[in-house]
């Protein structure tokens, strides 16, 4: 429980910077022709430089802290598991001839049940790291949904009288810069 409130919240972060690497990747492709001509290459690089280096810095203190946890799991199941086969062990020698098998099953069984009680834990514990970047993601989709709508449609519904429209296309085709052949 530490470690999720530990980690949790920079998660987020690390969904943030994964966005402002996008958006400084963005800007740098997009406008590429106006640092090279101003010569700002090497701002750009930088700028990249520390937005990559604190998402790396904080993706390492996540998976570190979650390289923690892990053994400790592994080590609470391995426990539970000797622990399980040892008190069995014991109900078995001391059981009588015909209790002994029923013992044995009941073990294997209870075993199996506590086994799959740990594996839902480190389940849960991935989706702990998965819940605070898909919140992220969640907001930003929420922004472009609460966005205004800038294009009105118009309330005309049909054209003005005596007006008829049309349009004629003659002589028209497309090619690709690079391509042989028309496309249209």
């Amino acid at each position: 429980a530490l470690l999720m409130k530990i980690v949790i919240p920079r998660f987020k972060i690390v969904q943030k910077l994964t966005d402002k690497i996008n958006e400084v990747t963005r800007e740098n492709l997009t406008g590429i022709r106006v640092v090279r001509a101003f010569n700002a290459e090497k701002y750009q690089e930088n700028k990249f430089e520390d937005t990559n280096t604190k998402l790396t810095n904080q993706q390492l203190f996540n998976q570190t802290m979650f390289s923690i946890m892990q053994p400790m799991m592994h080590l609470t199941m391995h426990s539970m598991t000797l622990g399980i086969y040892t008190i069995g062990a014991f109900l078995i020698y001391n059981a009588q001839i015909a209790d002994k098998l029923v013992i044995f099953s009941n073990m294997v069984v209870f075993s199996s049940y506590s086994m799959q009680v740990i594996m839902s834990f480190l389940m849960l514990a991935f989706i702990f790291m998965m819940l605070p970047r898909a919140q992220v993601s969640a907001n930003r989709i929420n922004e472009v949904l609460d966005t205004e709508i800038t294009i009105k449609d118009g309330n005309q519904e049909q054209g003005k009288d005596g007006l008829i429209g049309e349009i004629e296309f003659k002589n028209v085709s497309f090619k690709y810069p690079d391509g042989e052949e028309y496309v249209l």
